[in-house]
């Protein structure tokens, strides 16, 4: 019994110690200086707008001049990939990319509109 006694504490010990090394968690905040994306429905605009802002809701700043949704950040955080109608206001826009220090766009067609959903 003694045994299984040393062999549970020894167990246990080395858990402890390989549980207790590890290193700080690593996450990257998915926009520049931990900012957010996101969209809301605008009454007086009649469309849904894309902002960014921090998480405590200052420095909000609408990211789009137009109607957009779905934002989605780079893996640098340099750019938020959005849906928006094209432009043109063609229908024809897969995704939008916008920078967020710029605020300069492109729009991606989609390369047959019958994929479009």
């Amino acid at each position: 019994m003694k045994r299984w006694s040393r062999i549970f504490t020894l167990a246990t010990t080395m858990m402890l110690v390989f549980l207790g090394t590890g290193g700080p968690a690593h996450g990257k905040t998915p926009g520049p200086n931990g900012q957010i994306a996101f969209a809301r429905f605008d009454h007086t605009l009649g469309h849904t707008v894309t902002y960014t802002a921090n998480p405590d809701g200052s420095h909000q700043q609408q990211l789009y001049f137009g109607g957009s949704a779905f934002p989605n950040w780079s893996p640098d955080g340099s750019q938020v990939l959005i849906g928006a109608a094209c432009f043109d206001g063609t229908e024809t826009c897969a995704v939008t990319i916008v920078d967020v220090d710029s605020g300069t766009f492109r729009q991606l067609r989609w390369p047959d509109p019958g994929l479009e959903i």
